[in-house]
């Protein structure tokens, strides 16, 4: 028998919130919003499926609006990793890290992704 929904159930429900087709059309970006405990708010991390698996892509802060480049070698997203939100760079590959390339609290990463492709 199913028992009863309890208040710490809520810390283990996560949702998509937001997503990027990578330009092969396979793989997507996606954000997963889960509520963390510690913090009492809702973070956010960036994941990468490849068509079979999925694993995450970030883990450093609270990340959203993944964008893929239109040769999809980059992936831009913002986070405030470094105390307030700001627009970061990775290559898609999974080589070398993040690259952080706004400094005044970044809230677009439109155009950025297409500029370094």
């Amino acid at each position: 028998m199913a028992r009863a929904l309890r208040t710490d159930d809520l810390y283990l429900l996560e949702q998509v919130t937001a997503c990027d087709l990578h330009p092969d059309g396979v793989r997507v970006a996606y954000v997963v919003t889960g509520a963390d405990r510690d913090a009492d708010a809702y973070r956010n991390r960036i994941w990468l499926h490849d068509g079979h698996t999925s694993r995450p892509l970030t883990q450093g802060g609270n990340e959203f609006g993944p964008s893929f480049s239109p040769d999809g070698r980059w992936l831009a997203y913002a986070s405030d990793q470094s105390g307030s939100s700001e627009v970061y760079l990775r290559r898609f590959d999974g080589s070398g890290g993040a690259l952080r390339v706004s400094s005044l609290g970044g809230a677009s990463k439109t155009g950025i992704a297409r500029a370094r492709s």
